[in-house]
């Protein structure tokens, strides 16, 4: 089996993925990572503008979960104004089973969920190995170790990779073919 790396969708940031967005791919479901992508790792609780998308995205009736690498108190105090449902942590991403607990939980067909998050090697390979639609956040770090520079770097080629197929799919819209 091929090991699948390019997401499906690349958004700026978090505000980019509506309700319209997801239910006009079939997703009633939504796993979504919280360093790098709902806050910055340093952020101990959500603001404002965080919980008003997770309310506009739960409001239209799809699921949404918080699942992270990090540790249980992290996740729970950062959950504590969301409310949100069915969170993982120290979720061992990229590997399978977090996400089919989950998607069991949410009663929901793999195609109909979308993983979120920031890393290629973490959340877009863990969602594609389970055949969930991915879709990578630019990380909202503007403060990078060595490790994260690194992996960046790594990441790059995949990037490109989504870049070409993006181009692809918009000439053939042009043309007509």
């Amino acid at each position: 089996m091929a090991i699948k790396l390019v997401p499906d969708l690349i958004v700026a940031d978090i505000h980019d993925i509506t309700p319209s967005l997801l239910i006009d791919n079939n997703i009633g479901g939504v796993m979504v990572d919280l360093d790098n992508t709902l806050a910055c790792y340093n952020e101990r609780e959500p603001g404002e503008d965080i919980v008003e998308w997770v309310k506009s995205i739960c409001d239209s009736g799809i699921k949404l979960s918080i699942i992270s690498n990090n540790k249980q108190e992290r996740v729970d105090r950062f959950n504590a104004k969301l409310g949100l449902q069915f969170n993982v942590a120290r979720a061992n991403k990229p590997f399978k089973r977090v996400y089919v607990e989950v998607a069991r939980k949410m009663g929901l067909a793999h195609d109909r969920i979308a993983v979120v998050g920031d890393q290629i090697f973490t959340d877009v390979l863990g969602g594609n190995n389970v055949g969930m639609y991915t879709i990578m956040i630019i990380s909202k770090s503007r403060t990078w170790n060595s490790l994260l520079a690194m992996r960046r770097a790594l990441e790059m080629p995949f990037i490109k990779q989504y870049e070409r197929r993006l181009n692809k799919q918009n000439q053939k819209s042009k043309t007509g073919v």
